[in-house]
């Protein structure tokens, strides 16, 4: 939260959120509010920025003032407030590691669930499980779906899944290329098991954006038999 004390011009805020885990810090988005109309003046004004949906990872809420008698988009810079956002472990049922922003290319969130897979257009390019029926619980005959996403996109790029079961590969489901126009805020990856027999499974997720793939992801799942 921000305050602004002693107002006697019309004025408006704006944040920029920045990632400040890459290598190279980006601004992830920003929003400007509506002005507001002082009249003969307000002793304070407070402005709460916030973030709906993060991913972990250390990011700084950048926050700006423009006072409409300095001249229009004349930002003054007010404040900087860091602040670090922690796995979900509900979110994570997976092994996941992460390194610097070009070891791991992106950011991501995973989960597994029974499937399948919906959304596209209708949805804003965002994908979800059916009735989000999320679980990390499945028995013998059972569809395994892994649901990987990915944010922040710069490069073109490629998903490639290995699946194991009991330490033995079993199959590579690998992507065509996404190639990427300027920045997208988010692609979706669903490798799946279909009729999965009792064992130890695990997908491996990788991510290729032209210097070879790269793993983001390990989801281990054990399949028990029907009860």
């Amino acid at each position: 939260m921000v305050e602004l004390n002693d107002i006697n011009e019309d004025f408006r805020f704006k944040v920029e959120t920045w990632n400040i885990s890459a290598t190279n810090p980006f601004k992830a988005w920003d929003w400007t509010g509506d002005w507001n109309y002082v009249g003969y003046g307000w002793d304070r004004s407070y402005f709460t920025p916030g973030f709906s949906d993060p991913y972990d990872n250390k990011w700084e809420f950048r926050v700006f003032v423009d006072m409409e008698n300095e001249g229009d988009n004349n930002w003054v810079h007010l404040d900087t407030l860091p602040f670090t956002v922690q796995p979900n472990d509900f979110f994570y049922d997976l092994y996941t590691y992460r390194s610097n922003y070009w070891d791991a290319p992106y950011d991501h969130k995973g989960y597994t669930c029974y499937g399948p897979i919906v959304g596209g257009q209708e949805t804003g390019w965002e994908y979800s499980c059916s009735n989000n029926n999320k679980t990390s619980v499945f028995y013998t005959g059972e569809s395994i779906y892994g649901l990987i996403k990915i944010r922040d996109i710069r490069e073109d790029h490629r998903f490639r899944a290995q699946i194991y079961k009991d330490g033995t590969l079993k199959n590579t489901i690998t992507t065509g290329w996404n190639y990427v126009s300027g920045q997208w805020d988010k692609a979706f990856f669903w490798p799946y098991v279909q009729n999965a027999t009792s064992g130890s499974w695990e997908m491996r997720i990788a991510v290729d954006i032209g210097t070879g793939f790269k793993e983001i992801d390990k989801i281990n799942k054990v399949i028990d038999p029907p009860i």
